[in-house]
């Protein structure tokens, strides 16, 4: 996705949303989509007596309301960038990035 496809999508989104990617691990991916979805503070970071605590590092600050799910806290309204999908086109892009990679490698001189 290029940065003015980027853009485009974004104007679509509610403008007072927050920007939220899924977190762990390193490396980078093309954004694959863009989309509005509900989170809620992650229900991990809660204590038996209900006080918020600071959630493990790799839980992620904010956990996705589902729609068959039901929740007792506000929802916060956020915009998914989405770095790959489901569908295998992760693996389909990384392929060609390889092939593209090795196109425009430099050969030795002999």
């Amino acid at each position: 996705m290029t940065i003015s496809e980027l853009i485009k999508k974004l104007r679509e989104m509610p403008q007072n949303a927050i920007a939220v990617v899924r977190g762990y691990e390193g490396g980078f991916d093309d954004i694959n989509d863009v989309k509005p979805i509900q989170l809620e503070l992650n229900p991990n970071a809660w204590d038996d007596d209900r006080r918020y605590t600071e959630p493990r590092w790799y839980y992620g600050v904010y956990e996705e309301i589902y729609r068959n799910k039901t929740s007792t806290v506000k929802p916060i309204d956020a915009v998914f960038i989405e770095q790959y999908d489901e569908e295998g086109k992760h693996e389909a892009k990384r392929k060609e990035a390889k092939k593209k990679a090795s196109a425009t490698r430099r050969k030795p001189e002999k």
